[in-house]
């Protein structure tokens, strides 16, 4: 349905905008989460241009700093797996069983080893980062970053 548009004189307008606006918890969590993630970003490129080029201390291998947040990220990411499984579906219901059963099921079926293609992608975009973030300035890496 189309509706007409026309133009509101001054004395229409006066009531319209003096009220505050008010925003719905979806808002709020749409706005939060895009602070966090601008935060999270500049943080991520002003911590990783720092660490790869302060003068003190050895410089450490782009590798290393890779595997090590890829083996976190998996370690966690089976940690919420265990806390999500059903605790009714073993004898004994603790963490560790259940975090080992979800270790076992994430890795027992036959489609988990077509992700392998694309880790190994971003495993090696991951390494390149670190090289970027090694030769550019803050500003033009984070510019480029953000373009990918």
């Amino acid at each position: 349905r189309r509706q007409n548009a026309r133009i509101m004189n001054d004395q229409e307008l006066d009531g319209k905008w003096t009220e505050p606006y008010t925003w719905s918890p979806r808002q709020r969590r749409k706005a939060l989460s895009l602070i966090v993630l601008t935060v999270q970003n500049s943080l991520l490129t002003l911590t990783m241009r720092w660490s790869r080029t302060k003068q003190n201390g050895s410089p450490y291998l782009a590798s290393e700093a890779v595997v090590m947040s890829e083996v976190c990220k998996a370690l966690l990411s089976l940690c919420f797996a265990a806390l999500a499984t059903d605790r009714n579906r073993f004898h004994r219901p603790n963490f560790f069983t259940r975090y080992f059963a979800a270790t076992r099921d994430a890795y027992a079926e036959r489609g988990s080893y077509v992700l392998l293609v694309p880790a190994a992608l971003y495993a090696i975009q991951n390494n390149l980062q670190y090289l970027a973030a090694t030769h550019l300035d803050p500003a033009a890496f984070q510019l480029l970053y953000q373009m990918k």
